[in-house]
């Protein structure tokens, strides 16, 4: 638990499908076959339409992931240690960093931050700026001394005491907001974790703020929700994933259907949210913190439970991915059915199948753009595109 992109060749493929019929094509891409795919829960009259753009990349790592910012795509290849920009259109810009190739000594690439200033890309616990050209500014790590005697920290951890978190490895996040960095958070401290500690759930904090001019973490006093409580004790599903919208934050948990609305204090506004379809659910529970070091719990846990994902909000829906666990023999995450949940004014308005690769990053002028496109046959790599007319 515990490449290099050279020249972009770009083409479209353009399918348009009529809501009815879209679930049909996705639950081919993901081998499932089920009659209800096709079915509103309620009605729902868009029109969707896909597109994909393809990206010729030769030299990739194929360890990749892309984010948007001011219209423009940006590629990152965790391995190889690239970002690239392309415009919306899928036309190269230019190659805006390579790792090891300056006076920062940027060593690999976690993810990037867009803030207004430029960029922050994160290594590891380090925070590296950029201005919007792209040239070294600063750098920081980040600090989460909070002056508490080492055999406090030891003997007595407690919630509060910021030295114990650390960022949460799986599925990292970070947004800059309010002036600081967002970040998601987690604890292993040998008293007190999601292994033996039932406090842990009740009381650990899953968010913090990094200040961005002294990298002091700063904890931010929310927890995870009493649904939790239905359980003893699922450390490999207490991930979440979080949006950020105009004047609310929206967050979505692996083990539970609802869809929770803070407001830009993190006050719990509203709830809601519908179980996805046929989901597995029964988690395997343990007290045991040497289950830490089972290896084959933790895949287990991705490839075969039912868990919910991710999460992008717009103005008009909420779109909320989640796996719906499978019975047989799975050795991968991607084995593993993907699907999507459409919500409008709280309602789900409809449940389809996807491509076992898919997230919505994000929205330029009427189209979302969805990471995940990879052939591996192929070596084809790319995004999905999606309108809703």
């Amino acid at each position: 638990m515990i490449n290099s992109l050279i020249k972009k060749t770009f083409s479209k493929n353009l399918f348009v499908f009529v809501i009815l019929l879209i679930a049909i094509v996705f639950s081919s891409c993901s081998g499932s076959n089920s009659k209800e795919d096709s079915l509103f829960q309620n009605e729902f009259e868009k029109e969707i339409q896909i597109d994909t753009l393809f990206f010729s990349v030769p030299q990739s790592s194929q360890l990749g992931s892309f984010f948007i910012n001011d219209k423009n795509l940006y590629y990152v290849d965790q391995l190889f240690g690239i970002i690239e920009q392309f415009d919306e259109n899928g036309n190269q810009i230019r190659r805006c960093l390579q790792v090891m190739n300056g006076p920062e000594e940027l060593m690999s690439i976690t993810e990037v931050i867009p803030y207004p200033s430029g960029f922050i890309v994160r290594s590891d616990w380090q925070f590296y700026f950029y201005d919007k050209d792209w040239n070294y500014q600063r750098k920081f790590m980040m600090d989460t001394d909070d002056g508490v005697p080492f055999d406090d920290l030891v003997n007595n951890p407690k919630p509060s005491y910021t030295a114990m978190y650390e960022l949460q490895n799986y599925d990292q996040k970070t947004t800059y907001f309010d002036g600081q960095l967002l970040v998601k958070l987690d604890v292993e401290h040998p008293k007190f974790n999601a292994f033996s500690t039932r406090a842990y759930y009740k009381e650990a904090s899953i968010f913090g703020f990094i200040n961005i001019n002294t990298g002091k973490l700063k904890l931010i006093d929310l927890a995870r929700p009493d649904s939790y409580d239905a359980y003893s004790f699922i450390p490999f599903h207490i991930f979440f994933d979080y949006h950020i919208g105009q004047r609310e934050i929206f967050t979505t948990f692996e083990s539970d259907p609802l869809i929770y609305k803070y407001d830009l204090n993190f006050e719990l506004q509203d709830s809601f949210g519908e179980t996805g379809k046929e989901m597995l659910t029964s988690y395997p529970q343990t007290d045991r913190i040497e289950a830490a070091f089972d290896n084959s719990l933790f895949s287990d846990s991705r490839n075969k439970d039912g868990f919910y994902k991710n999460i992008f909000v717009d103005k008009d829906f909420i779109f909320r991915t989640y796996r719906q666990g499978t019975k047989g023999e799975s050795y991968s995450e991607l084995k593993n059915p993907l699907r999507l949940q459409i919500y409008s004014q709280k309602q789900l308005v409809q449940d389809i199948a996807l491509p076992n690769r898919f997230k919505i990053l994000g929205k330029i002028g009427d189209t979302y753009f969805a990471d995940g496109y990879f052939n591996e046959q192929e070596e084809k790599q790319g995004l999905f595109t999606i309108k809703m007319e």
